[in-house]
């Protein structure tokens, strides 16, 4: 069996929705003859709240746990980036595990970025093939509209500097869409198209068997429900350009609200909006729905709450909510886990968004999609938005999205694309 060292500052029980392109993946990759270790930070270090429940449904992959510079030292000074502040403990112990043990190949998961630093140091030292994925842009459009001195239009020129240089070590490119490696080639034409793929993030049947298992209440979705009409959930981080979207959405609920009685009026659910753990902050979606003169049919748990938690929500809601945003990249690796819990999904999505291809290929039952672009933005889908919202009802459970259309999506059928990606690249490079 073939061993890859899979590089991950955030692993259960860390929280954080980046977690899961190594957690997935280390689970199945032994499904197609490539044994995973993972190397993480060690959960003490973590600035998050860990949730112990999640790193339980991780159980059975080999973690080696590095330590970092703790956040109480560093937050002072301005710097609490894991892999700024991990950095050294990293590179030790990557070194460490690559001079003691035998491995056929190294995959680094960005964010965060600067661990992608690492890769050619390691590269250069254990003749590695090197595999960078990225689930988010590193120089993206919201960095540079961020001022040139603040700490985040520092980020982005830093991200300008050293992604071409990392680069010119990658072997094979990895990100969550053709969309963002597509932007990434825009801005460096010289790395070879054929050494990218596009992995989604996926979603696993295993968890929500986990969440059969344990079962609970959903406190979230029983608020909402109070209005006695049904709720409508979405789950996770608000995009960040993603108002124009929203702001549709709740114009087309107030035109709803205009023709029909409260209780026929479906409550929105927000939670995890601000991606940040559980406690005080500020919501982001209230304000919007107070402008629009929805606010009562609107509800929003701002702070992120536990993985298991989070699936509870999809599960117990009437139907579930996708928004986009207006930047074609953005993917909503969320999809996946919102189809296991087979209810219907209001999705709103920019036309290039993968999004769109495998919402598609989704029966009507499944999805209601509504598709803008520059020439016609979110705003003008303010009808389409409404007649969707009318057909929201309290109804039994889907079956199963088809099996055949939904497996390249799957955790176990991604592990496979990933498995034939990697062994493709060690019989190129005669290994």
């Amino acid at each position: 069996m073939r061993r890859v060292l899979i590089v991950s500052p955030h692993y259960p029980p860390s929280s954080l929705a980046g977690v899961h392109r190594a957690r997935l993946l280390a689970r199945r990759l032994p499904e197609f003859g490539w044994e995973p270790t993972v190397l993480a930070g060690h959960p003490d270090d973590y600035e998050e709240a860990n949730d112990p429940e999640l790193e339980r449904m991780s159980a059975g992959v080999r973690v080696v746990r590095y330590r970092m510079l703790h956040h109480r030292w560093t937050r002072p000074f301005g710097l609490g980036d894991i892999s700024i502040r991990g950095g050294p403990g990293c590179l030790r112990k990557a070194w460490a595990l690559l001079a003691r043990e035998p491995f056929d190949l190294l995959f680094i998961t960005v964010a965060p970025y600067y661990t992608a630093l690492l890769g050619p140091i390691l590269k250069r030292r254990f003749g590695l093939p090197f595999v960078l994925d990225y689930q988010d842009p590193w120089v993206s459009r919201w960095g540079a509209e961020q001022p040139r001195r603040s700490k985040a239009g520092l980020h982005h020129k830093a991200a300008e500097v050293l992604e071409p240089k990392v680069l010119r070590r990658v072997d094979l490119l990895t990100a969550v869409s053709e969309g963002t490696y597509a932007e990434i080639l825009a801005r460096n034409p010289w790395f070879p198209r054929e050494r990218c793929a596009a992995f989604p993030i996926g979603g696993d049947a295993q968890d929500f068997d986990y969440l059969h298992d344990h079962p609970r209440p959903s406190p979230p979705v029983e608020t909402a429900r109070r209005r006695g009409a049904p709720v409508v959930a979405c789950v996770g981080t608000f995009p960040p350009r993603g108002r124009e979207t929203a702001q549709a959405l709740f114009d087309a609920l107030r035109s709803l609200a205009g023709q029909r009685s409260s209780t026929e009026v479906p409550s929105l659910l927000f939670v995890g909006t601000t991606g940040l753990p559980e406690g005080p902050s500020d919501p982001i979606v209230l304000p919007l729905a107070r402008r629009a003169g929805v606010e009562p049919f609107v509800f929003e748990h701002p702070g992120r709450i536990p993985y298991a938690d989070a699936l509870n929500v999809l599960w117990h809601a009437d139907w579930l909510l996708l928004l986009g945003s207006d930047e074609a990249h953005y993917t909503a690796s969320r999809l996946y886990p919102y189809l296991l819990a087979r209810r219907p999904i209001l999705a709103a999505f920019h036309a290039e968004s993968s999004v769109v291809s495998v919402a598609r290929r989704a029966t009507a039952e499944h999805m209601r999609l509504i598709v803008y672009d520059e020439r016609a933005p979110a705003r003008t889908k303010v009808e389409e938005l409404t007649r969707a919202l009318a057909e929201v009802k309290v109804g039994p459970r889907l079956p199963a999205p088809e099996d055949s259309a939904f497996r390249p999506y799957s955790a176990s059928g991604i592990a496979r694309g990933y498995a034939e990606r990697f062994s493709s690249l060690l019989r190129s490079q005669g290994t």
